[in-house]
């Protein structure tokens, strides 16, 4: 039942050592979603490289 109860309530399981204690912790300290959401890739650069590659037939693309 202590298992049981650890997972629901979001505990660890089974007892860990100091250096994943602190992988644990890490990863409960904040949510990182807010650094990761800003980038969008440059698409025109992209596109124009693999068009130029696609010309010299360096790359073949399947799904077109």
């Amino acid at each position: 039942m202590a298992v049981l109860r650890a997972r629901i309530f979001g505990e660890l399981v089974r007892p860990t050592t100091v250096r994943g204690q602190k992988v644990v912790d890490y990863f409960r300290s904040c949510p990182r979603a807010d650094q990761v959401t800003s980038y969008y890739p440059p698409i025109k650069q992209f596109q124009s490289l693999l068009f130029k590659l696609r010309h010299l037939g360096l790359y073949h693309d399947e799904h077109l």
